[in-house]
């Protein structure tokens, strides 16, 4: 597990399926992806994911033909600290923005 000032991540990995439980302020959230770079939907989006390096996984939110949000996960090479980073294009009411989060192993 991840944990974060007010957040905490949790992967369980079986072979190309990552599932990550995420909670954060409260609220609980899991998501699974495969990480084949295919687009499966999930949440009302197109969810690709891939892991082009052991320890980054790479994930896009796709909406009609537009990428609409893209989320970093990379371990640090001492694997003491997981780094988030996200981006999203403003869409659906849902204002853009970036954002960087740093996890400690927990």
């Amino acid at each position: 597990m991840w944990a974060a000032e007010d957040a905490s991540l949790h992967f369980a990995v079986d072979g190309d399926t990552v599932t990550i439980v995420d909670t954060m302020a409260g609220h609980r959230g899991e998501n699974i992806l495969m990480l084949d770079g295919r687009e499966r939907e999930a949440h009302g989006y197109r969810i690709m994911a891939t892991q082009n390096r052991p320890d980054a996984i790479d994930v896009a939110a796709i909406q009609g033909s537009r990428i609409v949000s893209r989320i970093h996960y990379e371990v640090s090479k001492d694997g003491a600290t997981l780094t988030v980073r996200s981006l999203t294009a403003a869409h659906d009411g849902y204002p853009a923005s970036e954002q960087k989060r740093v996890f400690t192993r927990a």
